[in-house]
């Protein structure tokens, strides 16, 4: 029965973690130039992503997505994950990734 028990741990941590961004919502928060929470790199953070940002949380490899990791210490902790709601809820504010030009310009070989 114990693996029955896991997604029902997964599903209540994300509820907890959802509640506190609401309850906490605040604007877009952003850390060394990207949005926290989003591990596709493309400016939203979605579900899929915050599940791997929990998954992060109790002990999956922050390598899995170091966009969950705002302080880059090598673990998520629980502002982190509220940043990456925040964002979820509000988006990511603009934020211009180093991958992605900002709008209007082209990128160009150096």
């Amino acid at each position: 029965m114990r693996p029955v028990l896991a997604p029902i741990r997964w599903a209540a941590g994300l509820v907890v973690v959802c509640a506190m961004g609401l309850a906490l919502r605040a604007t877009p928060a952003v850390a060394q130039g990207f949005c926290v929470g989003d591990c596709s790199d493309n400016n939203e953070v979605l579900v899929n992503e915050l599940i791997i940002c929990v998954n992060i949380a109790l002990g999956a490899p922050v390598d899995t997505c170091t966009h969950c990791d705002a302080n880059g210490d090598g673990m998520v902790v629980i502002n982190e994950l509220i940043q990456a709601v925040n964002n979820a809820l509000s988006g990511c504010g603009g934020v211009v990734t180093p991958t992605t030009p900002p709008v209007g310009e082209t990128p160009t070989a150096e």
